[in-house]
């Protein structure tokens, strides 16, 4: 193994996105494989065993020695203590500095305001991977050292918290986590604008109960609330960032009149939505994604599963909240939205005529684009990202909900106003067959790191989904 002095300190930071840095040069450009790899050896703080990675990773024991060997010739100080399935692995800590653990030894110590600042950025979000935050075991103890951090500083004065600068961005990080709602500063009116639509009166009063201390929820009853606040309340609407919406309205439980909701949501606002639903919608993956991409859902949640008040939380944090991961989970959102619509399009489309040229070249931007918004500066990839929608005809005039923050109505400047079908109308097709956008050609660039190679390779008709896969559209 070469050694890390060769090159000079190593960095390994994991309290946002993942960042491993070798002698003060730019960062590793790392596989997802790698950076799963890194993230936890940091995060454990101590030896992993072999069958920890196999398990958490889900990978088989070849693929995690392969990953091991290939991160010790990136120069990075991994050791091994025993050999074949007892082995284990842990990060040299003198050879390299880990902000997980730093934060996790200064807890205690005088300067808080420096341990708020290694945190950069919502922890790593990986599709079967991390998905419980720092409820996951190799967290525990940057979770107890951030527990210990947010005793002391429940216990100062307001004033002494209002001088902690990192305060306020450290808080943001953890949009609805209760332990962090003891030391958040909130400002009047600062809290994000949730529309929720549940006929259950008791599932209405749990969901209000849990969020309402982050939110501004306005709550409606079924179907016909939705339709007169729709039509007479535009204004309120235009204020709207997120919605989460039931999909089944009456007590039928399979009427699916949530999807009219939907439905308008998408084609005439710019809110990011959440389906909610205590049915099992599709019967695979690959139909929940295409369903998502259909309605633009940035998230799908069952009410009968286990977690489901993390799971309510989690979603709720990527409709609105401002972190980076966030507002990714909206961009790959709206993309995905964006590509479904073309390719429905033009599915019957010549290769060799104008829409089947322009279907190659929106599938292939799209998926360079996919692989930007994981790792480019998130601010101007949100450019490219509003532009290939407006291309795509999958845009209208409501800003995006990932292009910063969005804007309020100038009072007497008009509001869009409802639109939309009744009860019993026949709808419309959303997507009409003539495509509306004009061939362009396009520099694109290849899919930078994190990006799944399946992803730069990919062909018309396929998507690159979390995690790497591939799907076939139809």
């Amino acid at each position: 193994m070469a050694s890390s002095g060769d090159r000079g300190p190593v960095e390994v930071l994991v309290l946002g996105p993942p960042i491993v840095r070798v002698g003060g040069a730019a960062p590793l450009r790392l596989t997802r494989a790698l950076a799963k790899t890194v993230i936890l050896l940091a995060a454990r703080g101590g030896p992993v065993g072999l069958g920890e990675f196999t398990k958490e990773l889900a990978v088989g024991k070849d693929s995690v020695h392969q990953n091991i060997s290939k991160l010790r010739k990136l120069d990075i100080p991994i050791a091994q203590t025993g050999r074949g399935d007892t082995g284990e692995y842990h990060l040299e800590p003198a050879g390299c500095r880990i902000d997980a653990q730093e934060f996790a030894r200064g807890a205690d110590g005088e300067d808080i305001g420096a341990m708020l600042s290694l945190w950069r950025g919502p922890l790593p979000e990986f599709p079967q991977f991390l998905p419980k935050g720092l409820d996951a075991p190799w967290w525990a103890t940057v979770k107890a050292a951030r527990s210990r951090i947010i005793q002391r500083i429940s216990e100062l004065s307001e004033a002494e918290r209002r001088r902690l600068a990192e305060l306020p961005r450290f808080a943001g990080l953890f949009p609805g986590d209760q332990e962090v709602n003891r030391i958040r500063l909130h400002a009047p009116d600062a809290k994000p604008r949730l529309l929720v639509v549940e006929d259950d009166p008791d599932m209405m009063r749990q969901i209000c109960r849990r969020l309402d201390s982050n939110y501004k929820i306005t709550p409606l009853r079924g179907i016909d609330e939705w339709f007169d606040y729709r039509d007479h309340q535009a204004g309120q609407l235009a204020l709207i960032q997120g919605a989460l919406i039931d999909l089944s309205l009456t007590s039928k439980l399979n009427d699916k009149e949530g999807l009219e909701i939907v439905t308008h949501l998408r084609d005439k606002t710019g809110v990011a939505v959440a389906l909610v639903t205590a049915n099992s919608l599709e019967s695979t993956e690959f139909d929940k994604l295409e369903r998502m991409a259909l309605y633009r859902l940035v998230d799908i949640v069952n009410k009968q599963s286990d977690d489901w008040y993390s799971a309510l939380e989690r979603t709720t944090r990527r409709l609105v909240g401002t972190g980076v991961q966030e507002r990714r989970r909206r961009m790959e959102t709206w993309l995905n939205a964006a590509h479904q619509k073309v390719m429905m399009e033009t599915s019957d489309s010549d290769p060799d005529s104008v829409q089947g040229r322009l279907r190659h070249t929106r599938h292939v931007e799209w998926a360079s684009l996919l692989g930007r918004v994981q790792v480019e500066d998130v601010d101007e990839v949100a450019k490219e990202v509003t532009r290939f929608c407006v291309a795509c005809g999958a845009s209208n005039e409501a800003p995006p909900p990932f292009a910063g923050p969005r804007p309020l109505p100038v009072p007497g400047l008009p509001v869009p106003q409802g639109g939309g079908r009744r009860r019993g109308q026949r709808q419309r097709d959303p997507y009409p067959r003539a495509a509306k956008c004009a061939l362009a050609r396009h520099d694109l660039q290849a899919s930078p790191v994190l990006a799944e190679p399946a992803v730069r390779g990919a062909q018309p008709g396929s998507a690159p989904v979390p995690g790497g896969a591939l799907l076939a559209r139809r």
